[in-house]
């Protein structure tokens, strides 16, 4: 089963290289439960379920003794609670379809402060407050505070439908950092490191929108509606959630905005539309194929309408040796004027040491696409119309900062330390060809469009 489980999670972690030592931890806590629990065979498989939170970020006691309590210093520091919306978090009501059954509410409640020390929580946080309770199809989701006057510690448990108030508790995970507290962005993965749900949850009162319909314009800017999902501050959403954008305000003041999934998360991999179509000849199809879908993945997880991948173009990155790994950039355009892109360089296979993450984010028009090449942040490639011979990075004022020669289009320009505002293309005879705005902060793989978060 060890080596079952290892290859799935490398299959569906791509372009990410699982750790060598969270995946030992998550083996040895999977071990850990089969004695405590006498491993019937069903018994099992939800441990591994269980364990597979720290994947993302899951704090255990590795080579303890299950039997030994855990010493003072082990207990999860608590974070302070000094913002007032904080507080109105934390003082909110039970919410999720399950809140009016105030005789499950208190049972969860009396488990969980029970459960401290089991779950790392210092004792001295002497009260438990049961903040969400809800059934998905697919699961029950707890989110509990442990408070005392000052400080808070949040836990998420998912457990299957109708799960009993211990088997919430041995699903309850426990991050590597206090969570933050506005508002609560977080989600549920199963053991293939897929997403199963999501849940968001600000103060009660505040607005919580969602959006599926980001599309970027010609100068750079995304554009995108919103739809009202509560006036109570939840969303609480199976897997259809990763696919959203989700926006939280309080009083007017914008606390969140970004991915359902928190800072994204691994979607089931995207069907064969997310492939090229038309892929050029001599174009590697694999490195397209895997391009595509990275490009078709990260736009669903940051809540973009979608588009067909198309292959703008595809070499060997220029400056490089010629036995550089090939490389393929895909982009997908709207009607607003504006593409998304992803440069993918080599195929992503994870004995490939000379390319550690194989891909990076571009944005662009039809006419001029720019992307972050991969493991190498001094550079960016610039991809425009066969015509270009040159291209140059302005700075707000006009002046030139980088600048480099085209071949066919296509360079690699330095990125320059200053922040860049234009990107300018000449053709021959430097007759000017276009600019375009410069949205070179790519690595956040969100296209441009800034992660919002009060933590």
């Amino acid at each position: 089963m060890d080596s079952e489980l290892r290859e799935e999670l490398a299959r569906v972690a791509r372009p990410v290289v699982p750790w060598p030592e969270p995946y030992r931890r998550l083996l040895e806590r999977a071990r850990r439960r089969r004695r405590r629990r006498a491993g019937a065979g069903a018994a099992a498989l939800a441990v591994v379920v269980a364990a597979v939170p720290l994947l993302a970020g899951v704090l255990d006691r590795p080579g303890a003794d299950p039997a030994t309590p855990p010493g003072a210093s082990e207990f999860q520091p608590a974070a302070p609670v000094n913002d007032p919306l904080a507080r109105r978090l934390l003082d909110s009501p039970t919410r999720g379809n399950l809140a009016g059954d105030r005789a499950l509410v208190d049972r969860i409640a009396r488990g969980y402060l029970a459960a401290r020390t089991e779950l790392l929580v210092d004792p001295a946080l002497d009260t438990v407050r049961v903040l969400l309770a809800h059934d998905l199809p697919n699961g029950r989701t707890v989110v509990v505070a442990f408070l005392d006057d000052t400080h808070a510690l949040l836990r998420k448990a998912v457990a299957a439908p109708g799960a009993s108030v211990p088997e919430l508790i041995d699903r309850t995970s426990t991050p590597l950092d206090p969570d933050p507290a506005l508002p609560y962005v977080t989600t549920g993965i199963n053991m293939l490191g897929v997403v199963e749900n999501a849940t968001g949850l600000a103060p009660a009162g505040c607005l919580a929108e969602t959006s599926v319909d980001g599309r970027l314009t010609d100068g750079g800017t995304v554009v995108r509606t919103w739809q009202l999902a509560s006036r109570d501050g939840l969303i609480v959403r199976g897997p259809e959630a990763v696919r959203e954008r989700w926006r939280f305000s309080c009083d007017g003041v914008v606390l969140y905005t970004g991915p359902a999934t928190g800072i994204g998360r691994e979607l089931p991999r995207p069907d064969a539309s997310a492939v090229p179509a038309d892929v050029p000849a001599g174009t590697d199809p694999t490195i397209a194929a895997n391009a595509g879908r990275e490009l078709t993945e990260t736009l669903q997880v940051n809540g973009f309408a979608a588009t067909p991948p198309r292959v703008v173009w595809a070499g060997r990155i220029p400056g490089t040796a010629d036995d550089a790994p090939p490389a393929v950039l895909v982009a997908g355009c709207w009607s607003t004027g504006g593409c998304a892109a992803v440069l993918q360089v080599g195929d992503g296979r994870m004995d490939q040491s000379d390319v550690f993450v194989p891909w990076q984010t571009g944005v662009g028009r039809p006419d001029l696409v720019t992307a972050q090449i991969p493991n190498d942040e001094r550079h960016i490639l610039v991809v425009a119309s066969r015509s270009a011979t040159r291209a140059e990075l302005r700075d707000t004022a006009g002046r030139v900062l980088a600048s480099g020669t085209l071949d066919g289009g296509v360079g690699r320009l330095a990125r320059p330390a200053r922040a860049v505002a234009t990107i300018a293309v000449y053709g021959a005879a430097d007759r000017p060809l276009t600019t375009m705005p410069a949205v070179l902060e790519l690595r956040s793989r969100q296209f441009g469009e800034p992660l919002v978060w009060s933590r």
